[in-house]
């Protein structure tokens, strides 16, 4: 307890940020609550006070001195009202909405060393406490009341989970779910490029196609929800290894509803699948020499994307053609030049390196000339046909039939 007369130095710890203040001997509970109201405009009626105790025992007497406190060191819960805007606050949780965050000013160091720009913290809902990641608004990730409404209950594997939004000093600040481990940008630092591309075809490797997978799987669903990002790069990508398996957390920080009218709708998704391949190009970068499968994947996520995402486009970049062997793009080629639409303007433009024989031909051109050879050879069936039945030779002529690919 502090000498009578003596004025006190108390810490006021609200929201992950300690107040300190000097104050009278002679000060109360009511009093602090006076000063955080000049300090920060918390309203006097919506004050907690919890001593710091391992039971944070709560200070509802007013009238309390101060200096009758085992230490000078108190905590601020905020009662939130349900509808409320205030973003000095958190959201209105369970029960009578008490939440408290405690930043415990540990960095979150990424896989080569460097800072993450997160700290660790305990985030407490009533009685319930979880661990938890602070992030600070930064020029790289810039943070709003709207965006977290909008994400605040969405959820998804490769999405990291935001439980609330603060304002600290003239920051805004997030408590997110403890579900970090790195940045993916880190991951590609410590181990260098040849964890996205091959070397020696310079296509990507299965770990970056894996993460280009859950990108653009996420997104599907939350485009379907109605919510698209405003803008998205590889600050926004992080990374947990779960069972041994590295799998792609997503921070999605700066949202909008999606638009209501198509070409408002189409300009925010061209705008995004522009981002995909902004952040899929980072790290094409890495490299100098692509092979033409990788540019024209670069190609169809800046111009096709838009047609499949919120639907399938994660389907659609795990199933790009990268790494198929030779059997599997010869039945594909097989497939295709069977087909009635007509895609062999196509087949050559996609930059696809198609399989070839032992003589070393392309066997997409041996196939392409294959169907020449069988469309020459139907439209003689078909003249001989036409010739039995005008002699008639019905049941000749049915027993002449189309070359067809099997």
């Amino acid at each position: 307890m502090a000498a009578l007369g003596a004025p006190i130095n108390v810490s006021v710890i609200w929201c992950g940020s300690t107040y300190p203040m000097q104050v009278a001997s002679t000060a109360t509970i009511g009093d602090l609550k006076q000063n955080m109201n000049d300090l920060e405009g918390v309203p006097i009626k919506r004050q907690k006070f919890k001593d710091n105790t391992p039971t944070r025992g709560a200070l509802d007497d007013d009238t309390r001195l101060i200096s009758s406190l085992p230490n000078n060191i108190i905590h601020l819960v905020v009662l939130n009202q349900k509808d409320d805007n205030y973003q000095k606050i958190f959201s209105e949780q369970e029960t009578d909405g008490n939440c408290y965050v405690t930043d415990l000013k540990n960095h979150l160091k990424d896989y080569d060393g460097q800072k993450v720009g997160m700290t660790k913290g305990v985030y407490g809902v009533v009685t319930l406490q979880m661990d938890c990641l602070l992030k600070t608004e930064d020029k790289d990730t810039p943070l709003d009341l709207a965006s977290f409404q909008l994400m605040k209950n969405f959820k998804h594997p490769n999405s990291v989970g935001m439980e609330n939004f603060y304002k600290s000093g003239p920051s805004q600040r997030l408590v997110l779910a403890d579900s970090i481990d790195g940045t993916l940008d880190g991951y590609v630092r410590k181990n260098g490029a040849g964890i996205v591309f091959n070397s020696s075809d310079k296509t990507p490797t299965e770990f970056f196609i894996k993460m280009m997978t859950e990108l653009c799987g996420v997104l599907d669903k939350l485009i379907a929800k109605g919510i698209c990002p405003k803008k998205l790069n590889k600050h926004n990508l992080y990374l947990k290894k779960v069972k041994g398996v590295y799998q792609l957390k997503v921070l999605f920080n700066n949202v909008e509803p999606l638009a209501n009218t198509n070409k408002d709708k189409e300009k925010q998704l061209t705008n995004l699948c522009a981002d995909i391949r902004g952040i899929f190009h980072v790290y094409v970068k890495l490299e100098y020499v692509l092979n033409a499968q990788t540019t024209y994947f670069c190609r169809f996520l800046e111009v096709g994307a838009a047609t499949f995402i919120g639907k399938n486009l994660g389907l659609m970049v795990k199933s790009y053609p990268f790494n198929w062997n030779d059997d599997q793009k010869a039945s594909y080629l097989i497939d295709l030049i069977s087909s009635n639409t007509d895609l062999r303007p196509y087949i050559n433009y996609c930059g696809i390196s198609w399989p070839q024989n032992e003589s070393r031909d392309n066997i997409l051109e041996e196939l392409q000339m294959l169907e020449r050879l069988i469309q020459d050879e139907n439209r003689e069936r078909r003249a001989l046909r036409r010739s039995l039945k005008q002699e008639g030779k019905v049941a000749l002529a049915n027993e002449v039939k189309d070359l067809i690919w099997n």
